[in-house]
């Protein structure tokens, strides 16, 4: 079995690697990294899981402050469920499940949000003066 090692950069420990055997018509190739860029990836996606949990709180900081109304909101929720996906796109590996992982939960904590403006706008109006 041969096995071919190219490296990307120079001075890198990042490389391809390609081990197949004289006459088969297939090869094995993988990309092999270092500790430093997987440690980046998975901060990043720390990162970006924990900013969507803020989502049901932006929503109602957001909806108290009168900034936009529930109905608004409402109106809004088809363009957040693209937006969820979009984000989730870039911020992301280049796989379905990690993608769906941060969408869903996004879309999810955007419903509870508005439910949860609409309870915490309710208990906080004044009384009315009647």
């Amino acid at each position: 079995m041969n096995k071919i090692v190219l490296d990307t950069t120079k001075g890198s420990t990042n490389f391809f690697s390609c081990e197949y055997k004289p006459g088969a018509t297939n090869a094995h190739i993988w990309y092999n990294t270092t500790g430093s860029a997987s440690k980046n990836a998975v901060i990043s996606m720390f990162i970006a899981f924990g900013l969507a949990f803020e989502v049901p709180i932006v929503v109602i900081v957001l909806a108290r402050m009168n900034v936009v109304t529930i109905e608004k909101l409402k109106d809004f929720r088809s363009y957040f469920i693209v937006l969820a996906f979009i984000i989730a796109a870039i911020v992301t590996p280049p796989d379905v499940v990690s993608q769906l992982a941060l969408a869903i939960p996004m879309c999810i904590l955007y419903e509870i949000g508005i439910w949860a403006a609409q309870l915490f706008i309710k208990h906080t109006q004044a009384p009315d003066a009647e």
